[in-house]
């Protein structure tokens, strides 16, 4: 099954996706587009059915456009009705009451229908559900054989217990009562009647049980209740009625439909969905769902994914395309099975593309998130930006796989700007020391600045600060490289805008020059704040000894990264004041907005270049509370 697309509708642009499997599971960030994308491929099957090959974006108030995609379906061989979008599936209404007023008042109606189509009849309601009149007498003429005039009461009556309520795509509470209703109205009729087993045994095993069975596998903590305590055949003269609702197993209290979950709910819709296709051998062949995991506790998803994919994928032979953008549902996706995959839908341009791994692909989803557990960890930092700093190495150390990600790790600054309280490493010693007792959850974590040592539940940064991390030759060449008039020629390199995350797959010698690069471009200015700090530190120095101090600064150290590449860095870059080096870099590169702590952050997250002293740091923190 292949879909392209080539035009515009919507944040849509020219896509291809090939090679579908039976459960495609699309992600992506919010406003990708993919909300969209399934209208768009539920339209185009309908508008192929007209002879029609697009899809129009359609107008609004607030957006007057003549927008429209070019649709080619390959191997797409499903019809209309064959098709289930999620938003077809019936809610579940109220408390769902059916009785023999209902049963006659529908059943005359229906007859009067077939004498008198006119267009006010063709809709009619039943229980409060409104029906369409010319599609049951249809299901009519062909269960009995007969023409709609030749139709009589007894016809209606007779061929009630079966699928002609039942639309082609939906499925409810209110179906199920007449069902149940109808079902115990003919045992006992049969059974007064005298009939023989043979007869009673075609009406099948009570529905009640079918669908408590299906609760049961699904582990939903409730059983449908029945009629068949009721004197239904004196129901037929009297009006008794039926009134189906839940009742909880444990319990045995009362429960009705919209006192459930919204979690419960959309995997209620699934159950009746499945007693559907037992029922009525009816299964559609194509699934579209919109995010139905929207409103799922988590210990849910495991369920969902029990319904979709051994129910509808594996026994129905349904192929199920579905959205979502909730991280425990791309982490419980059962993609080691056959035939389930995780796509990532991007924009501009338009992608969908199998996710790397399900480990980046939530750190994505999670971005800006904290996600908080009996297990997460506290550590004071000293300003705001060393919480953004921390917290974007974490994401990309957990996306990477680098860190223990049982043990989450959350920033907190020991400073607060509006209350215009000072941070800083003395700041985070005072704090982690008046939280002593809760050290199980609560650590510091300082730069290293002139000095700062280790001490009881406050660990020090290997570098003077972390505008040493910022300032990385290679995080700068990343934050650049969206900006072309700044970003230097290197021969051999040719990297375009957006492609930072394309350098750490360079080779070592290639990410070498880039370095070698950037650190000679701001050799001068760099120089000089470097000798002016020596002075600073040495007033008494000649000229001689400054020159000999600032050249001990320019010993090469080795720099190892997470992906393992080692290059080779001047030792002031790792314990010189990070943030003059940051006005040296600038000054040089005269790139005021490209040389701050923003894009130098979002270019150390893009790039993944985070240095192995990083992660061996947060790794440490995480081992001594396990060590606690």
């Amino acid at each position: 099954m292949d879909i392209l697309g080539k035009g515009k509708y919507g944040c849509l642009g020219d896509f291809e996706w090939k090679d579908i499997p039976e459960l495609s599971i699309i992600t992506g960030l919010n406003g990708s587009g993919k909300t969209q994308f399934l209208r768009v491929l539920h339209q185009s099957i309908a508008n192929r059915e007209r002879g029609v090959s697009h899809v129009e974006e359609p107008k609004s108030n607030i957006r007057d456009t003549n927008n429209k995609i070019e649709i080619v379906l390959n191997d797409v061989p499903y019809k209309t009705e064959e098709i289930l979008y999620w938003t077809s599936l019936g809610a579940l209404r109220n408390s769902i009451t059916f009785g023999s007023t209902d049963f006659h008042m529908f059943a005359e109606k229906l007859l009067q229908y077939t004498t008198e189509p006119k267009t006010e009849n063709r809709n009619q309601t039943i229980a409060g559900v409104k029906y369409n009149s010319e599609a049951i007498i249809v299901k009519l003429e062909r269960i009995t054989g007969k023409s709609r005039d030749e139709l009589t009461l007894k016809d209606i009556h007779d061929n009630f217990n079966s699928d002609i309520l039942v639309s082609d795509n939906t499925f409810t509470n209110f179906e199920l009562a007449v069902i149940f209703y109808n079902y115990h109205f003919n045992l006992k009729k049969a059974e007064i009647e005298n009939a023989s087993q043979e007869e009673i045994e075609k009406l099948g095993p009570p529905p009640w049980d079918t669908l408590n069975f299906i609760f049961d596998i699904l582990k939903l903590p409730y059983k449908a209740n029945n009629p068949s305590d009721i004197n239904i055949l004196d129901a037929t003269h009297h009006g008794t009625t039926f009134n189906l609702h839940l009742v909880e197993k444990n319990t045995g209290a009362i429960i009705d439909f919209n006192e459930l979950s919204s979690g419960e709910n959309m995997l209620m819709s699934l159950a009746f969905l499945q007693y559907k296709s037992d029922e009525y051998k009816s299964f559609p062949k194509l699934m579209i769902l919109d995010e139905p995991d929207a409103h799922l506790h988590p210990s849910m998803t495991s369920q969902f994914f029990d319904v979709v994919y051994k129910i509808l994928v594996q026994k129905h032979k349904v192929k199920v395309i579905m959205t979502t953008h909730d991280p425990n549902t791309v982490a419980l996706a059962p993609t080691d099975l056959p035939g389930c995959q995780i796509f990532e839908m991007t924009k501009q341009p338009t992608e969908i593309k199998p996710i790397a791994s399900k480990s980046k692909m939530i750190a994505l989803l999670t971005d800006g998130l904290t996600i908080v557990t009996p297990a997460t960890k506290y550590i004071f930092v000293e300003d705001e930006d060393d919480v953004t700093f921390y917290t974007e190495v974490y994401n990309v150390l957990i996306s990477e796989e680098q860190l223990d990600k049982s043990i989450p790790l959350v920033f907190v600054p020991a400073s607060n700007r509006k209350a215009d309280t000072p941070g800083g490493k003395d700041a985070v010693k005072t704090w982690t020391d008046r939280f002593v007792r809760f050290s199980d959850v609560i650590q510091g974590l300082i730069d290293k600045d002139s000095g700062a040592t280790p001490s009881d539940g406050v660990h020090v940064l290997s570098r003077y600060s972390i505008e040493n991390y910022l300032v990385d030759p290679i995080v700068i060449y990343g934050a650049l490289i969206n900006h072309p008039s700044k970003k230097p020629e290197i021969p051999g390199i040719d990297l375009g805008v957006a492609e930072e995350h394309k350098i750490k797959e360079l080779e070592e010698n290639d990410l070498q020059t880039i370095a070698d690069t950037i650190i000679n471009n701001c050799k001068d200015k760099v120089t000089n704040y470097l000798e002016g700090a020596v002075k600073g530190k040495n007033p008494s120095y000649d000229t001689a000894q400054v020159d000999a101090a600032v050249q001990e600064l320019y010993t090469l150290e080795t720099v190892e990264f997470i992906n393992g590449k080692k290059l080779k860095y001047p030792k002031w870059l790792i314990e010189s004041r990070g943030k003059s080096l940051k006005v040296a870099f600038n000054d040089s590169i005269n790139a005021p907005r490209t040389i701050t702590y923003g894009p130098l952050i979002m270019s150390l997250k893009r790039t993944g270049m985070v240095p192995k002293d990083l992660k061996e740091l947060l790794e440490g923190i995480q081992k001594s509370w396990q060590t606690d």
